[in-house]
């Protein structure tokens, strides 16, 4: 079973894998798997259900998300994860941060949007 969600979170696992980054939770993407499913906050394949919720698990503060345009400047105390296009594929990064290093689809692709996370204060 292990080796399926790691294979799930390394195909398919881009923006559950930034959003443990931006907490310093990344090392524990295979800990947190099962339990982030079992809540609802994203499905077998990675795909995201509650940004917002699976931030205020990981920080224990509440948080918000927006999308935004790629365009888009942050404000002081947010934080962005930058989704890009390249052919049929997309890729989510943080703007210092890429889960596959340097993958094609950043480096040859467009930045297209960006999940804007806010802390409610």
């Amino acid at each position: 079973m292990i080796q399926k969600i790691a294979k799930t979170i390394g195909e398919n696992g881009c923006y559950y894998l930034c959003i443990l980054k931006l907490f310093g939770k990344e090392m524990d993407a295979l800990k947190l798997f099962e339990p982030f499913v079992q809540a609802k906050l994203m499905d077998r394949e990675c795909y995201i259900l509650a940004p917002d919720k699976m931030a205020t698990t990981l920080s224990k503060e509440k948080w918000t998300i927006t999308k935004a345009p790629a365009d888009y400047t942050p404000e002081p105390g947010e934080l962005v994860v930058e989704r890009y296009e390249h052919g049929k594929y997309s890729h989510f990064v943080l703007p210092n941060w890429d889960p596959l290093g340097d993958s094609n689809t950043r480096l040859k692709g467009k930045l297209v949007s960006k999940r804007v996370f806010r802390r409610v204060r």
